[in-house]
């Protein structure tokens, strides 16, 4: 399963993932050496895309022997030199995507430039001054400047089945599985390779995907934010520090596990029989999904944010009836199939429970709105937005927004301090390299590896 280039005889599933990126690289036309379906040659590919040719010429004949690439040898003239070869991509055995189609994707000039010999290098965040010192390994070997932080043609193809599937903010749900469909990975590879983007600042957020009986489709994938903004600004990320931070550090799931714990009534129901629904609703499902819960929480508030901006303001009911369905889609009462196929009982504690989480979504959107609004010389209401979560244990004392368009008030990191209650002062930060490493991890700006996060947690 490749990411552009549709493949007609399943050949690709016999392919690594050196060969995957040489045939994306030819199908997208990245590269303004020669066209998609031209001949190429292992040097001049070599040379476009700053590669040993070793490599290359591996990946090709690897395309060839699974009959997705042709190779030609050019005849020899007299006795001395080497016989010509060149490749060409097979046309009866895949389909070029739609040039068009490709150009109207988000975030389609990261892609071409991953796909492109552009050297890309990202300076690994604990120590950014990798990407412009030469560094010298203990062995006495010389590192070229960026050499920590250079993508590899694999993070390459890795992070564009990321990016090929991620929205406008840089959002997007897959599974490990998926990811190794789409780069002929293992899942351990996988896995490495994401730690790798994380290292370099590309992935700003993890949640982890998880299976549990009362989603509509079993198993929720992973969540990944990626960094679309690390070639060029595309848009801004705003934070909110609260004033009262200690009063702030729970967030509704939070509330709704202790409540399930029996340590007290935390949330507002509309009713008794909501109350009931909703821990019945929860009753058997572990700490770690009544989490995930809140992920889900973020994104039908950040669609209230988006289309209500102004109306949020007041407490006047808002009725979107597009994100109700939404709500209804994600959920199904534990036990059964489909919510359809509910008896009246349990059909009437689903709609019930569907209600209190679209009441619960409202109430978020309005604590964001209410906070950032503080900010009245921001035009938030000319922009789209998008939560991005910050670190659990913070709760609702940091809250962070990613904006498209970023308003022009702000520049494309913002950090807004509550210095009293209700007023709010723009913190001197011009980029998030201003801020600490341990403010954007907390911020969400940031995610590092497991290892690191662990020694970050334990200092």
């Amino acid at each position: 399963m490749p990411i552009f280039i549709e493949i007609l005889h399943g050949a690709d599933s016999l392919c690594g993932p050196d060969a995957r990126f040489m045939l994306e690289v030819i199908a997208t036309g990245s590269l303004q050496a020669f066209a998609p379906m031209s001949e190429v040659s292992v040097k001049t590919l070599a040379k476009c895309l700053h590669l040993e040719e070793c490599v290359v010429s591996d990946a090709l004949n690897e395309l060839v022997a699974v009959g997705l690439m042709k190779r030609f040898v050019e005849q020899r003239v007299g006795r001395g030199g080497r016989a010509a070869v060149s490749y060409k991509l097979c046309s009866e055995a895949c389909r070029l995507p739609d040039m068009e189609m490709l150009s109207r994707l988000h975030h389609s000039d990261f892609l071409r430039a991953l796909f492109s010999g552009e050297d890309m290098a990202f300076p690994v965040i604990w120590h950014e001054q990798a990407a412009v010192k030469v560094v010298k390994e203990k062995e006495g070997k010389w590192q070229p400047p960026g050499g920590r932080g250079r993508l590899s043609i694999r993070n390459r193809l890795l992070f564009a089945a990321l990016l090929s599937r991620a929205d406008l903010f840089g959002e997007t749900q897959i599974s490990i599985s998926e990811l190794g469909e789409l780069t002929g990975m293992r899942p351990e590879q996988v896995k490495n390779r994401l730690h790798r983007l994380m290292a370099v600042g590309l992935i700003r957020s993890h949640v982890p995907g998880l299976s549990s009986s009362i989603f509509a489709k079993g198993r929720v994938s992973s969540t990944y934010f990626l960094n679309v903004d690390a070639l060029a600004a595309e848009g801004g990320v705003a934070v909110h520090m609260a004033y009262y931070g200690e009063a702030k550090l729970f967030t509704h799931a939070d509330s709704l596990w202790a409540e399930i714990k029996g340590r007290g009534d935390l949330l507002s129901y509309s009713s008794e029989a909501a109350r009931v629904a909703v821990h019945h609703f929860f009753a058997k499902q572990r700490r770690a999904v009544v989490m995930l819960f809140q992920h889900l929480l973020y994104r039908y508030a950040s669609r209230l944010l988006s289309c209500y901006w102004h109306k949020l303001a007041s407490q006047d009911p808002i009725d979107d009836a597009e994100l109700r369905k939404s709500i209804r889609a994600d959920f199904r009462w534990p036990g059964s199939e489909v919510a359809n196929e509910l008896d009246g009982g349990a059909c009437s504690d689903f709609e019930l429970v569907c209600d209190h989480f679209y009441r619960q979504a409202t109430e978020v959107a309005r604590e964001y709105r209410t906070r950032f609004g503080q900010a009245n010389w921001v035009g938030f209401d000319l922009a789209r937005i998008r939560i991005l979560p910050a670190a659990d244990d913070l709760g609702y004392k940091v809250l962070t927004i990613m904006l498209r368009p970023a308003p022009p008030e702000l520049g494309s990191c913002s950090v807004l301090l509550e210095s009293r209650p209700g007023e709010v002062e723009l913190q001197s930060v011009k980029a998030e390299s201003d801020l600490s490493l341990k403010d954007r991890v907390g911020f969400g700006l940031l995610a590092l590896p497991p290892g690191r996060a662990r020694a970050a947690a334990s200092q």
